[in-house]
């Protein structure tokens, strides 16, 4: 049977399915509106919790899963997606992978420490931990650790319980200017380089401008047309740099999507859900 699915698609944060496409999509009809969850428990999972996320076509598994049970993220993941999967075989479920912070915890991480250079650092004083000034941060310009970030990766999707890949933090790369001054404009420009795969030529490169993803546009909520590129930056909305708009929900009404809500946070303007009047327009 063909299958489709069509996708609000933001590159905040990418899902990136393991095997066959086809395979791995989750059940997906319009006839009700989709559901997804996204959730953490450093605690195994009980049996009740387990038949509760069953009840979902799609599941992404966060850092930390079953890890003070099973003794670290990746086997605690698998764990309860085996226990998930035992009660409803045809849920998806999604690993969480970091492309920029390394969160700990995974019996991957050994293989790491061998690595030489493997995390940023601040080319003023030498100091690491750049994110927040708490977590290390990849340095994708090199070729060891981006090797070992896609076969650790692989190992996880090889599990007959894991379905695929979420990516989070990659916008973080793209933003412009990021770790600039730590880091200084070379080593920026060759991290984002390694993420971006370089498509175009750099005077073909635009920086900036809408924000990356796709945006899909109905009607009436059955046909979603042929997408268009972005939406406006957080300067648009604030006039304020740091701001960060993201994790998008369409607000349904008589049956018919009538906005899009933008939840915002990162700067002294945050914690509040922006409405994009004319979205769908």
């Amino acid at each position: 049977m063909k299958k489709s699915l069509t996708i609000l698609f933001l590159v905040l944060s990418v899902s990136v399915y393991a095997h066959e496409l086809t395979d791995n999509y989750p059940e997906f009809s319009w006839d009700r509106i989709p559901q997804y969850i996204h959730i953490r428990k450093a605690e195994a999972f009980t049996n009740e919790e387990c038949q509760f996320l069953a009840s979902f076509p799609l599941i992404t598994l966060e850092k930390t899963t079953g890890s003070s049970t099973y003794g670290s993220t990746d086997q605690g993941s698998m764990m309860a997606a085996k226990s998930i999967k035992a009660i409803n075989p045809n849920v998806k479920i999604l690993y969480c992978r970091n492309v920029i912070c390394h969160y700990g915890g995974n019996t991957f991480d050994k293989e790491l420490k061998k690595l030489q250079s493997p995390f940023l650092t601040n080319n003023k004083n030498g100091k690491g931990k750049l994110i927040r000034g708490s977590v290390e941060a990849y340095d994708l310009s090199n070729k060891e650790l981006r090797n070992w970030w896609v076969e650790s990766a692989a190992k996880i999707c090889n599990s007959k319980y894991i379905d695929g890949l979420f990516l989070d933090g990659n916008i973080k790369v793209l933003v412009p200017g990021f770790l600039l001054e730590e880091i200084g404009a070379d080593k920026n420009a060759k991290v984002k380089d390694a993420l971006e795969g370089h498509q175009l030529p750099d005077s073909l490169i635009k920086r900036g401008g809408l924000r990356l993803g796709l945006i899909y546009h109905s009607k009436y909520g059955i046909s979603w047309g042929i997408p268009k590129i972005g939406y406006n930056t957080n300067k648009f909305y604030f006039n304020q740099e740091l701001s960060r708009s993201e994790r998008p929900h369409i607000l349904w009404k008589d049956g018919k999507p009538e906005c899009l809500f933008l939840a915002n946070h990162g700067s002294k303007e945050a914690g509040f859900s922006l409405r994009i009047k004319g979205w769908n327009e």
